[in-house]
């Protein structure tokens, strides 16, 4: 766990006990996910489990048979928690979890930090969310003040040509032509 997160968990321990005991053993919840995540044909093993779903905030709710009257509610691979869960929530109140979990998401995304050190800018140089301006000094090589996804977007870091050039050519294009 990085040391930027630990004072968040710490504030919502007994949150965080009452979600991840709502997290419980489902086998076929990486096959439900891919399924409907990737849009094929959905297995006949797992047909039961989502007869109702949709998407609402980037939170994927489903109900898992016509006759139940409660929804699983599954937190997406791409939004990163602070702690290992089973990756399904099962509960007669799923509102109320998922308005829990999206206050936690948003601390979450309010204290990470954009990268300091060039290794940390590299590693991350696809994760590029905006650029601010650049500078060109005579005799100094050429920066970029770049934004950073899941970052705060006010903070932006001086990034070396050098460095920037490493990402993507298609990000870096989208990004050089993208309206402010």
């Amino acid at each position: 766990i990085h040391s930027l997160t630990l004072g968040i968990i710490e504030a919502h321990q007994d949150l965080k006990k009452e979600i991840i005991t709502g997290y419980k053993k489902d086998t076929n919840y990486a096959l439900i996910f891919r399924t409907l995540r990737e849009k094929t044909k959905v297995p006949v093993e797992i047909k039961n489990h989502i007869k109702h779903f949709c998407y609402q905030d980037d939170v994927l709710y489903y109900k898992t048979l016509e006759s139940q009257d409660f929804f699983r509610v599954v937190i997406p691979n791409y939004k990163k928690l602070l702690w290992d869960l089973e990756d399904n929530k099962y509960s007669p109140n799923a509102e109320e979890f998922v308005r829990r979990v999206k206050l936690i998401l948003q601390q979450t995304q309010d204290n990470i930090e954009p990268p300091r050190t060039e290794r940390e800018m590299l590693a991350r140089i696809n994760e590029l969310s905006g650029i601010g301006g650049w500078s060109e000094e005579p005799g100094k090589e050429k920066t970029y003040d770049v934004f950073w996804k899941d970052c705060d977007q006010t903070l932006a870091r001086k990034v070396p040509e050098r460095i920037f050039n490493q990402a993507a050519l298609s990000l870096r294009q989208s990004l050089m032509y993208k309206p402010n």
